[in-house]
């Protein structure tokens, strides 16, 4: 060991200090390209998040998955996934939700279709499922609803 440390190579205060300024200039840099890529990612995932959005309302009649919409916007389900809960604050799902009872608000309240149509018409598979979920973001039925809020 003794060996060892008088082979060690000394570095004056002039090197020591060059070897910090070139160290810190490289941890700058990182940083700033960390940064950069950092926010060049947010704008994509932000881009590619308003498009899947838009591919769910051109296809909320339909049934609405998360691999086709991935793949329709070439990116995997888990890409989507992360990021649609990172920027929206809600998962997929919800958010499929969300619109179909949106649209299924409108229809109500500017349709005289029945509200099993509108169910269908809006994406539900069952009448159950409808009701359940509609019942979940308004807190009463949709007749109910329609009762209310129709003019």
């Amino acid at each position: 060991m003794r060996d060892a440390y008088y082979k060690c190579v000394y570095l004056n205060e002039d090197k020591i200090n060059a070897a910090i300024q070139l160290m810190t200039f490289f941890a700058e840099h990182l940083c700033t390209m960390t940064q950069k890529i950092i926010d060049a990612e947010t704008e994509d995932s932000t881009a590619i998040i308003v498009t899947a959005r838009k591919y769910i309302l051109d296809h909320i009649s339909e049934e609405i998955r998360l691999p086709e919409t991935a793949k329709q916007i070439n990116r995997s389900p888990g890409y989507l996934s992360r990021n649609f809960e990172r920027i929206t604050g809600e998962t997929f799902t919800a958010y499929v939700q969300q619109a179909r009872i949106e649209n299924v608000q409108h229809l109500l309240l500017h349709s005289t279709m029945s509200i099993t149509e509108i169910a269908f018409k809006c994406g539900f598979n069952s009448i159950s499922q409808f009701n359940r979920t509609f019942r979940k973001y308004n807190d009463c039925t949709p007749r109910k609803f329609r009762m209310k809020y129709q003019q």
